[in-house]
């Protein structure tokens, strides 16, 4: 899968001048797969697992953090490290679908759920003080910008494997092993297992509390509870019936949660 990726690109880059960026950012995404969500819908979580399992594959760190995870699956808007060299390249991203997006992993959410977290996220750590409503109704962080971003990839990514929290919530060890086999990487149960152990809710919570993060401020706590249902009880009534409306304009997410 990864090896038809590469003559994928190939083929777009040699019709395509305006792909290359001015630092040569474009040559660091060759091969790459991303890793894509809205905001607080498991990319975090789902980037500790794909970074212990390469760490228990070929150790390299006494303990995977939130400072070293950047090394092993950077984020697009942030400097491309890629430590470990003999496993596919991943790179997250909240953004919505580009061309140099051909091969992605999509992790979605129950848009209830993934509003309520992101409301908590933009006040806490970007000290945007919107009541949940005003979140909800936001051209750029609500309901809306859940449906564009999620129909961008159904619509254009050409190799797209879907997974959702409440999968990964359900059964880790499952659905993560989806994953590393949409990713072509050989590896046994056990370093799965291992991989999936180490980046449970406690043990990131553990290790964010001990070593902090990298980006983000100190006052706010990244890793808050992780559950799922409990957004749907803290919207209104009129806010829920909007939301409702607004599912049915994405197949696939009202396929799952509508």
């Amino acid at each position: 899968m990864i090896k038809s990726l590469t003559q994928k690109i190939n083929d777009f880059l040699s019709n395509t001048k305006d792909f290359f960026f001015p630092n040569r950012q474009a040559e660091s995404l060759l091969n790459c797969v991303f890793l894509v969500s809205f905001p607080k819908s498991g990319n975090t979580w789902v980037r500790f697992m794909i970074a212990n399992l390469y760490n228990e594959m070929e150790p390299r760190f006494n303990e995977i953090d939130f400072h070293n995870i950047h090394e092993i699956v950077p984020e697009l808007e942030k400097p491309l490290r890629f430590k470990f060299c003999n496993f596919p390249r991943i790179i997250k991203t909240h953004q919505e679908y580009k061309k140099k997006f051909n091969c992605a992993i999509l992790i979605l959410r129950n848009p209830y759920d993934a509003l309520y977290s992101y409301f908590q996220y933009i006040n806490g750590e970007n000290k945007l003080n919107l009541s949940l409503s005003e979140v909800i109704n936001h051209n750029k962080f609500g309901i809306e910008a859940i449906v564009n971003h999620t129909d961008s990839y159904i619509k254009n990514c050409n190799e797209l494997h879907i997974v959702t929290y409440e999968q990964l919530y359900s059964d880790p060890f499952k659905y993560f092993k989806n994953i590393c086999l949409f990713l072509d990487i050989e590896c046994n149960d056990e370093c799965i297992n291992n991989a999936v152990n180490k980046s449970s809710f406690e043990s990131m919570r553990r290790i964010e509390q001990a070593k902090g993060r990298k980006y983000g401020t100190n006052d706010f706590i990244f890793m808050r509870k992780g559950k799922v249902g409990d957004g749907l009880s803290e919207i209104n009534f009129e806010d829920l019936e909007f939301i409702k409306k607004s599912i049915k304009k994405s197949p696939i997410i009202n396929l799952i949660y509508g």
